[in-house]
């Protein structure tokens, strides 16, 4: 199954994830969802080499979820570097997600928070995202988690920028985006290791329970080993034709942004 940009679903598309959603919230698993980031937090989730993984596997997690409610249903991702995707109180992001007020959308009931402004945080850009992408290694690209990773989540605000942020449906679309990214770059960097917990990064790597060796469990059960192919754990993502065109333009070279149905 393919996971989509947002901004492409059709509203019958909307009317489903609304619904797996609220299911999921009624029957508690978004809360859990939230406890089980804030308990593990600081305790190998966040600030080392198992952030990528672990995110996956919760992710997925989550979609498999979704889907025993309406099985149709793929998880979509927030690509905040395109202009209809940076104003939350426009478009969808007013009449689905509710905007800044969480008023008006399908996640009335959901008990997160919000800013009521950007607070001058500014989301990535294209530029940004590209200059990532050129990593020469795993230790490298998961730079990202102090790069790309925090402006969703301090931009929006509110219970996004705490450790109970699950709390938020926003949440499962931030990181579903960040996965995807994380995916160009394997997509594009096969001969390199997709994964390895002994190198360290200035000012990033704070928690040594984060540094999870290949084949051993993360908090949830999953290995990083188990994660490294999202294909094969049953999704693919959209073409992005925006970013191979900037990448082309600034490299003049291709870059693929997805796995082609055939090897999917």
């Amino acid at each position: 199954m393919q996971r989509r940009d947002i901004n492409t679903l059709t509203e019958t598309e909307l009317a489903s994830l609304g619904k797996a959603f609220n299911k999921l919230w009624s029957d508690k698993v978004i809360q859990k969802n939230a406890k089980l980031h804030e308990d593990s937090f600081f305790k190998g989730i966040h600030w080392g080499p198992a952030f990528l993984p672990w995110h996956r596997d919760f992710l997925r997690k989550l979609e498999l979820a979704l889907q025993r409610h309406e099985k149709t249903v793929t998880l979509p991702y927030w690509d905040w570097t395109t202009n209809k995707s940076r104003d939350l109180n426009a478009g969808i992001w007013e009449s689905f997600f509710g905007g800044r007020d969480n008023k008006g959308g399908k996640f009335d009931s959901w008990t997160y928070t919000r800013n009521d402004s950007d607070g001058g945080h500014k989301l990535p850009t294209t530029s940004t995202v590209v200059s990532e992408l050129e990593a020469k290694s795993f230790l490298a690209y998961r730079a990202m988690e102090s790069g790309t990773h925090p402006p969703g989540h301090r931009w929006t605000g509110g219970s996004m920028a705490k450790g109970d942020s699950p709390l938020d449906p926003l949440f499962y679309l931030h990181h579903c985006n960040l996965d995807r990214l994380w995916s160009i770059w394997q997509i594009n960097n096969p001969k390199l290791d997709q994964y390895e917990h002994t190198g360290k990064l200035a000012g990033n790597d704070r928690v040594e329970a984060a540094r999870v060796p290949l084949n051993e469990k993360m908090i949830g059960g999953a290995t990083p080993a188990s994660m490294l192919d999202h294909a094969a754990l049953g999704y693919t993502y959209a073409q992005d034709q925006a970013l191979e065109t900037a990448w082309r333009k600034k490299h003049g070279t291709a870059i693929k942004t997805h796995v082609s149905p055939a090897v999917a």
